[in-house]
């Protein structure tokens, strides 16, 4: 499916297939130095990391691979972005049941599902644990996160948090995905994430 932000793409969509294809081409026939040196030339290295710490963090699996929303704006250059976001924060996407916060192997998942991502972690592991870590000193300390979950949480009324149960009774995990289980989570995840980064420093 193709969007555009503006109506001067919609005469032909012909670019997009092209210019995608490329990219795929291009991360599917190169390793190594070859990845290194011409990847650029396809996707937005820096948001790119950004995007796939953000995955792993939250845990969206489904944003590995089929529900990844691409965007390009030069008509070259690539960049991931989020999509299906029914199933983050540890909540699997049936409602069901919850990932375990402590396990790491996101990326064993990426690995198989995703190849970019898999190069780039690959070969700019440097750069990847670099980030996250910059990362983690600012917009996704534990404090600013939890901070904004809280808040955003208490703007919204219990009337209206009601109203969203009897609504949708048939979502199974209505009574435990609440701001404790989502903070709980944070908690954890930051703690396991931060260890397997500290550790890959080495």
């Amino acid at each position: 499916e193709l969007e555009y932000c503006s109506t001067e793409d919609t005469i032909t969509d012909t670019w997009v297939y092209d210019s995608f294809n490329a990219m795929i081409e291009f991360v599917n026939n190169n390793d190594g130095e070859a990845f290194k040196k011409g990847i650029r030339n396809y996707v937005d290295i820096e948001r790119t990391i950004d995007s796939m710490l953000y995955t792993w963090i939250i845990m969206a699996a489904d944003n590995v691979s089929k529900n990844i929303l691409w965007v390009c704006y030069d008509g070259t250059h690539w960049n991931s972005s989020m999509y299906d976001m029914d199933g983050v924060f540890g909540l699997v996407w049936d409602g069901l049941r919850y990932y375990n916060p402590n396990d790491i192997n996101l990326y064993h998942y990426i690995e198989n599902s995703n190849v970019l991502w898999a190069k780039i972690y690959s070969n700019f592991k440097v750069d990847v644990i670099k980030r996250y870590l910059e990362l983690r000193m600012s917009v996704l300390s534990k404090e600013n996160v939890r901070e904004k979950f809280v808040s955003f949480n208490d703007s919204i009324s219990l009337l209206a948090f009601e109203a969203e149960k009897k609504k949708w009774t048939e979502v199974p995990s209505k009574e435990t995905s609440n701001i404790k289980q989502i903070t709980d989570f944070i908690d954890s995840r930051f703690l396991a994430m931060d260890t397997y980064f500290l550790t890959a420093i080495n």
